[in-house]
């Protein structure tokens, strides 16, 4: 692989993570599961594991009251292949503004393939630091992501 595709393909996949963390924010589940291969994985270490863009998509919708940031990535590219690491600060954001306050901090596992729209997660691990519960109380989200143990 040329030194000129392998940066386009590290700075696509950047480019695909921060639109997935700007979806995740707006709880665009549609646009944010498009980024997901038709049967791709979200699995939110304690708490369960999302097949499939409909899923996805419930998982995101439910994530409207966190902001997301990602740092320190490291990609490994090879070929249409590519695995990513990188470091996951959550905030709670308040839906009337009165609070923006920091839940947890973790990190994200993904596992990526290029397709003919581009790279798409295969795979996505989330694991935090906190146990899920507390990050759940935390974002006052409990009740909401426990619905979605069943889907």
């Amino acid at each position: 692989m040329s030194d000129d595709r392998k940066w386009e393909d590290y700075i696509a996949i950047r480019n695909l993570i921060g639109r997935l963390n700007e979806y995740a924010d707006a709880a665009n589940g549609h646009s944010y599961s498009e980024l997901y291969v038709d049967d791709g994985v979200f699995e939110i270490a304690g708490h369960g594991t999302h097949v499939g863009r409909q899923a996805i998509a419930k998982v995101c919708e439910a994530m409207k009251v966190t902001v997301h940031v990602t740092t320190e990535h490291v990609i490994e590219i090879d070929g249409d292949e590519a695995h990513q690491r990188s470091r996951l600060l959550a905030f709670y954001l308040a839906q009337d503004g009165s609070a923006n306050n920091f839940v947890t901090s973790g990190r994200y596992l993904d596992q990526l393939i290029r397709t003919d729209a581009g790279w798409r997660i295969k795979h996505r691990k989330a694991i935090t630091d906190l146990n899920q519960d507390e990050v759940l109380e935390r974002m006052n989200a409990t009740e909401v992501f426990g619905a979605l143990k069943n889907i």
